[in-house]
């Protein structure tokens, strides 16, 4: 069995200012779900001290010095925290994919189209196409994700079944069991992981320069395919032609 753990970075809504809305997934075994709770906790251990000693890993109060983490006003130390949580992802036995969606675009090409249906499509038909590649990966996965998305339980539960009944070719979800799983962030380290995915790849999207080299450590894990990891890693919807060289910058 695998498990899938879900987090978003950004706004579902045309009125948001952000440029994207990001989906992120973090695929683990559950052989490895052990592991990744070991990383996570010596990172923690390690790092954390002072006023976030018990705090859970959110990217970005952490970068901006918010809520537990309102302490944290030096630079050095700052990115001693971001550069070794980043370091500590891409040594987990896990795989991510990324859904990032151009909000303008899309409203300027599809303004009817729902930003948080459309994002969760396309990261779960992809991460079901992953499970179905490789005769090797013959388990199943269920989906966790974070306990504030609850308002959209209705949402997602509407989502799955739509997706199940109809079975388009691209957009099956025959691998992934049931409905998604909300869970308390704070207890799950997967979910965390998600998240400072999810972050690094809007910074990434914004072109901020320490979150390029940031998103150049994790693409270790993205899912690739012949070494480009756009389209397979990273998703961006919808498909803007003017972008070039989609592998090395945004």
């Amino acid at each position: 069995m695998y498990t899938i753990y879900v987090d978003e970075s950004g706004i579902p809504s045309f009125r948001d200012p952000i440029k994207h809305y990001v989906l992120s997934g973090i695929l683990v075994h559950d052989s490895k779900i052990k592991e990744l709770k070991q990383n996570v906790f010596l990172y923690k251990h390690r790092y954390f001290k002072n006023d976030y000693i018990e705090s859970e890993i959110h990217t970005q109060n952490l970068y901006n010095s918010k809520k537990n983490f309102i302490g944290l006003v030096g630079r050095d130390e700052k990115y001693q925290l971001l550069d070794n949580l980043y370091k500590m992802i891409t040594d987990l036995s896990a795989v991510i994919i990324s859904v990032a969606i151009d909000k303008p675009l899309l409203e300027q090409t599809r303004p009817n189209w729902k930003i948080f249906k459309i994002a969760w499509t396309i990261l779960i038909s992809r991460f079901n196409q992953y499970l179905e590649y490789d005769a090797l990966r013959k388990e199943p996965a269920i989906v966790k994700i974070d306990k504030s998305t609850s308002k959209n339980r209705k949402d997602l539960n509407s989502l799955f079944e739509e997706m199940r009944s109809h079975k388009h070719k691209h957009q099956r979800i025959d691998k992934i069991l049931g409905e998604p799983i909300f869970v308390n962030s704070d207890a799950i380290e997967g979910i965390q992981v998600a998240d400072a995915v999810s972050y690094c790849t809007n910074r990434y999207l914004e072109k901020k320069s320490q979150f390029t080299d940031y998103w150049k450590m994790i693409t270790k894990i993205m899912l690739s395919k012949d070494g480009k990891t756009f389209g397979h890693g990273l998703n961006i919807f919808p498909y803007d032609h003017k972008m070039k060289n989609r592998d090395t910058q945004p």
